[in-house]
């Protein structure tokens, strides 16, 4: 339980605090994922926290994450924005809580090959 002195008194905050997430693993599209976005990942590991927990991949947040029924603390999915680039770090946040940076995992979206536009590029910023 936390005090807090708000000028008014005294309020009382329960916080909670979970231990910091570890990834075990990244499954799903991690090369040549669609510009346009609407390919899936899942992420496993432990600590999770049971629900709303929020995936970054580069600086795009991911959507439509999903805590596992069974396990919701150690393995969720999710779908993968538009973007575009290569080598996107992925970064886990417990819902209101710790941020974990997953090391030894990134995603990477098709490349437009030289001189050709891709048709995804313009879905993505059209």
């Amino acid at each position: 339980m936390v005090v807090v002195a708000t000028g008014q008194g005294l309020a009382q905050r329960t916080l909670l605090s979970y231990i910091s997430a570890s990834i075990t693993s990244v499954t799903g599209c991690l090369v040549d994922c669609a510009r346009s976005g609407g390919d899936t990942i899942t992420l496993a590991g432990a600590n999770f926290g049971s629900c709303c927990a929020s995936v970054i991949v580069g600086d795009v947040a991911c959507t439509g994450v999903r805590h596992d029924d069974i396990n919701p603390h150690g393995l969720l999915t999710c779908t993968l924005a538009p973007d575009k680039g290569t080598l996107k770090s992925i970064i886990f946040q417990q819902n209101r809580g710790q941020v974990t940076y997953v090391q030894s995992y990134s995603i990477s979206f098709i490349e437009c090959q030289q001189g050709k536009k891709s048709k995804d590029f313009f879905a993505f910023f059209a």
